[in-house]
C-alpha cells in the first residue's frame, strides 16, 4: 500500500484502509497469543493472556479510526481533476479533511491558502459552511493566527469555488507570516 500523505489526494481513503488491515494484525495477534498461552500452560491464568487483552487496546483504536473515517468523504475525481487545473504552484493545497469538533463535524473535501485567503470546498455536508468559517476563525484566534480571511463554499457552489480559485491564481504572491502555523493547525483539528 503507497503511503499518502495528509493533505493529499485520498488520504480519507488510505487512511481508513490502513487502520483497517492494523486492526485485523493486532486483533490476530492477541487471539494468537491467547491461545498460545493456554495452549502452553493448559489454562487462561497466564501471562500470555495478560498480554493478549492489552493487545486488544490498540487494536480496537485502529478500529475506532478505521469506523470514524467511515463516515468522512473524499474528495470527487471529478472536482480533483477540476481544482488542479486551476492550482498553482504558490498555493498551498490540501484535499480530504475531516474537521471534527465537539457539536458537529464537517467533511472538506478541498483547502487552499495564498497569501492571507483561505477558501474551501465541502462537497456534502448537513452543516453549514458559516458554521465551519465561524469555527476556524475562533481556533485561528486561540492559536495566535490573525488576518486570515475565511471563506468555505457548499457543495451547490463549485463553480463559485472553482471562479476563486482563478481570482487566487492572478493575486500577486506576497509571503505570508502565518502560512506553516495554519497548514500545522489545520492537520491538528482534522482527521
Amino acid at each position: 500500500m503507497k503511503r499518502v500523505k495528509k493533505g493529499s489526494f485520498g488520504y480519507i481513503k488510505y487512511r481508513r484502509t490502513l487502520h483497517l488491515v492494523l486492526a485485523i494484525i493486532l486483533y490476530s495477534m492477541a487471539i494468537i497469543l491467547y491461545f498460545a498461552g493456554i495452549k502452553a500452560t493448559g489454562d487462561n491464568k497466564n501471562l500470555l493472556t495478560v498480554v493478549a487483552i492489552l493487545g486488544v487496546l490498540p487494536a480496537s483504536q485502529s478500529l475506532v479510526t478505521c469506523i470514524l473515517g467511515l463516515r468522512a468523504k473524499c474528495c470527487e475525481k471529478a472536482l480533483y481533476e477540476r481544482i488542479e487545473a486551476e492550482v498553482s504552484e504558490d498555493m498551498v493545497s490540501l484535499y480530504d479533511l475531516y474537521f471534527t469538533t465537539y457539536d458537529k463535524n464537517y467533511p472538506v473535501s478541498h483547502i487552499v491558502m495564498k497569501n492571507n485567503c483561505l477558501c474551501g470546498v465541502m462537497e456534502t455536508s448537513k452543516h453549514s459552511a458559516k458554521d465551519l468559517e465561524k469555527y476556524l476563525e475562533e481556533t485561528f484566534i486561540k492559536n495566535g493566527i490573525k488576518g486570515v480571511s475565511i471563506k468555505i463554499f457548499e457543495k451547490t457552489m463549485t463553480d463559485k469555488y472553482c471562479n476563486r480559485l482563478e481570482e487566487l491564481k492572478k493575486l500577486e504572491y506576497t509571503k505570508s507570516v502565518f502560512k506553516e502555523d495554519v497548514v500545522k493547525l489545520l492537520f491538528d483539528i482534522t482527521y
